[in-house]
């Protein structure tokens, strides 16, 4: 990523009305509905679980107009929505070593520029300093240039899950 093109910040309240266009768009453009994973209430409630307050964070990055072009956020894991663990366990809601990354998206003109290996490596880092020992995904198997980042990143396929909402999710974690 060019750093004297895109700036890489945490997110501020200047930014949540890019960010939720920038959400809605990403929603938009997997061309599935996302009430299954409350997308909307997770907008209304923006920042909510991804605040500092809530062990998450929001990172975003702005171009030399201060234009929001892409976005991720971690927060505490609570478990795959409409997801049956059958043979992954996972000590939930107790565990505080667990986050999940969500809403990695990179508007399609500036995918070119590497800024979602950058946001990953900047998610790392804020998942560690707040004290997160893995980091969990979810993804769909047509996103394959976002599942080459993720494994890029060391990112490994879960076994066991099973995607109940029947958009064959696969599901992703990585140690920190």
């Amino acid at each position: 990523m060019d750093q004297t093109r895109f700036k890489l910040v945490p997110l501020e309240p200047a930014h949540y009305s890019q960010v939720i266009q920038l959400l809605r768009d990403y929603a938009e453009s997997l061309n599935l509905s996302l009430d299954f994973q409350n997308f909307e209430k997770e907008i209304a409630d923006f920042p909510g679980a991804y605040s500092h307050t809530n062990r998450g964070a929001f990172f975003v990055v702005t171009d030399g107009s201060q234009k929001v072009v892409a976005c991720v956020g971690l927060r505490p894991f609570k478990g795959f929505a409409d997801t049956s663990m059958k043979d992954y366990q996972i000590d939930r809601p107790a565990t505080t070593q667990v986050c999940e990354m969500k809403r990695l998206y990179v508007m399609p003109d500036y995918r070119r520029f590497k800024i979602g290996g950058v946001l990953v490596e900047k998610l790392f880092a804020a998942a560690k300093e707040i004290g997160y020992t893995s980091m969990v995904l979810d993804t769909l198997p047509r996103l394959a240039g976002a599942i080459k980042l993720y494994e890029r990143y060391g990112f490994k396929e879960m076994q066991g899950c099973i995607d109940d909402a029947g958009y064959g999710r696969l599901y992703y974690e990585a140690p920190l």
